[in-house]
């Protein structure tokens, strides 16, 4: 539950990051980044804090944590399709909306949200790691 805290308190620091790098460019920010990146902030600390409730709230707290993340990098896409062409724009969406399907399901199928919450978070993270490199090693 830790590592999960870590990882949730990582991603929710990099969609504030952004937020605040877009606000100076631009003069304003995507406010889902803002808000998302808050939640998921918070998710990890607790996380990190108070490893047993998050035994007892992982199934509720893993799909909204999926479905924020997803929300978030699909409001990036515009500047992703700017920055980095077609090709991450592509793989970003489709990964991310297929993160967002399995947390609407993990959400609305608690059950399988508590059995599978180890296969789904180790599948997602490594399509996750895949993503950030590509976007890494492109021209931005």
């Amino acid at each position: 539950m830790v590592l999960y805290g870590i990882i949730a308190v990582v991603t929710g620091v990099s969609d504030i990051a952004f937020y605040i790098k877009m606000e100076r460019r631009t003069g304003f920010g995507p406010a889902v980044s803002l808000v998302t990146g808050i939640l998921q902030l918070l998710a990890g600390v607790l996380l990190v804090l108070h490893p047993g409730a998050g035994t007892m709230l992982i199934s509720i707290m893993f799909p909204l944590w999926f479905i924020a993340h997803c929300i978030s990098k699909l409001s990036h896409l515009d500047v992703i399709r700017f920055r980095t062409g077609t090709a991450n724009y592509y793989l970003t969406m489709v990964l991310n909306v297929i993160g967002l399907a399995l947390g609407f399901i993990m959400l609305f199928n608690p059950v399988l949200s508590v059995n599978t919450v180890g296969f789904v978070m180790a599948f997602y993270l490594v399509v996750l790691g895949i993503d950030s490199l590509t976007i890494a090693f492109s021209d931005i």
